[in-house]
């Protein structure tokens, strides 16, 4: 295959290829051919199969680390210690450079020669080519190649799949886990929702450790963790626990063993800010207090969650008249409207036990916020009028607890309003009705 839109790198001249100039988009190796959209693709792909010949092994054994030498794009190392790493195998690592324009593609001439003896070519296009323009002759190329009767007959294999499998052989427990909170990250739009098991959370609390203490010791205000999107999570996480009427900082020497300076704690803000915005997520740079961008990831945090539910119970008791019908239909949707308006506004007169960083959370994600209140309610509902919690889902989602717990207070609002209705023998509210309703006594020829 050879278009002005594709390219096929010669292995000889590989050094003449610049990573940021390029993409790959199809690789072969023995037998098999893969689809490629990125470079981090081809250095797991490519890293690992010639990692399991013995004499890519050798090769790669002799050369580890010695590629930057070169300013080379392609970086084999020994332990994750820069960013945007692919473990090919349970010892070493490789990454892609696509950012610098001076490194490019080099591969050392040992493991130049094993590839070439295991029929390894490279197709790459230039960043400006759509995949849409080059997807026909991409098509033909691995339909000519692939079919019987083929000189060389390829077997095509998914990508995704792959990496997928090779994932699984060489990645450890933490990496697995790593891995899924980066993939969790970028489908969130709020990473509170990312949920994660007991065994998750002792991963999750190793890591931090382990990451905040370098942060703490780095003396330079570019200080950048591995596996930032898992650092950023790992921040909400910590947060959604702690956090309470503006104290943050003290916990961390409890769950962490660590204390955060106050010079340390704007660097902190600033480097949740540098990773939030690096990928696209929202970040307020007009907030009074810094620590609702972390917050609002949560919807509510923990120990905040006792206030809202309150004001929702209030919302449920009085404009409600305890009754859940009373937001459906136009007029309920109407009143219901106003609730979320009132909140997303987060006046301190008319919402005072309202969190700023619910609030925030409501406005940056309002479908699946709305989504998130009806429940509340209607949880309320059902749970009051039954005396019962039995009725929440017992599924370890973190707010359904809170929510129980909430409840179950003997002092607290929930429980006080059931007294005072059983004591006056209450019932249900009725509907409400905003307009007039006309009715018609036939017998009484009377309206």
């Amino acid at each position: 295959m050879a278009d002005s839109l594709v390219a096929k790198i010669d292995l000889d001249k590989v050094g003449s290829y610049k990573a940021v100039d390029f993409i790959p988009v199809l690789m072969t190796f023995d037998k098999w051919l893969f689809r490629l959209n990125a470079w981090e693709e081809f250095v797991k792909i490519f890293y690992y199969l010639l990692y399991k010949t013995e004499e890519g092994k050798f090769a790669i054994e002799q050369n580890v680390g010695k590629c930057r030498i070169d300013n080379s794009s392609v970086y084999i190392l020994t332990n994750d210690n820069y960013h945007d790493t692919q473990k090919f195998s349970p010892s070493f690592f490789a990454r892609v450079d696509k950012v610098v324009p001076y490194r490019n593609v080099l591969l050392p001439l040992e493991i130049r020669e094993v590839a070439k003896i295991h029929g390894f070519m490279l197709f790459v296009r230039r960043p400006t080519t759509s995949i849409e323009q080059i997807e026909p002759m991409i098509s033909r190329y691995i339909e000519s190649v692939t079919r019987k009767g083929s000189e060389r007959r390829y077997v095509i294999k998914s990508t995704k799949h792959f990496i997928a499998h090779i994932n699984g052989e060489c990645l450890s427990e933490a990496e697995k886990f790593y891995l899924r909170i980066e993939k969790e990250f970028d489908k969130k739009i709020l990473l509170g929702d990312i949920v994660t098991t007991e065994r998750e959370d002792i991963l999750l609390s190793q890591y931090m450790q382990v990451a905040l203490r370098g942060f703490l010791l780095s003396n330079s205000t570019r200080y950048r963790p591995s596996h930032e999107k898992v650092f950023a999570y790992g921040l909400v996480r910590f947060a959604m626990k702690h956090y309470s009427q503006r104290t943050f900082w003290p916990f961390f020497k409890q769950e962490f063993g660590l204390e955060i300076g106050p010079n340390k704690q704007g660097e902190l803000h600033d480097l949740f800010r540098s990773i939030m915005l690096g990928e696209g997520k929202t970040y307020d740079d007009t907030l009074k207090q810094k620590i609702d961008n972390i917050n609002l990831h949560s919807f509510v945090v923990d120990k905040c969650a006792d206030q809202l539910f309150d004001y929702l119970f209030d919302y449920w008791r009085i404009d409600l008249k305890r009754n859940l019908d009373n937001i459906k239909g136009d007029d309920g949707k109407d009143n219901f409207n106003a609730l979320i308006s009132e909140l997303m506004s987060n006046n301190e007169r008319s919402v005072p036990d309202v969190m700023k960083h619910t609030s925030m959370a409501l406005a940056l994600n309002e479908k699946s916020c709305r989504l998130r209140i009806r429940r509340m309610l209607a949880l309320m509902d059902d749970c009051f009028w039954r005396h019962s919690t039995s009725t929440i889902p017992s599924t370890g989602n973190r707010i359904n607890e809170l929510l129980r717990a909430w409840m179950d207070q003997p002092n607290g609002k929930f429980q006080n309003e059931y007294k005072l209705v059983t004591r006056n023998h209450g019932v249900r509210g009725e509907s409400l009705l905003l307009r007039p309703q006309l009715s018609i006594n036939m017998s009484k020829i009377q309206y």
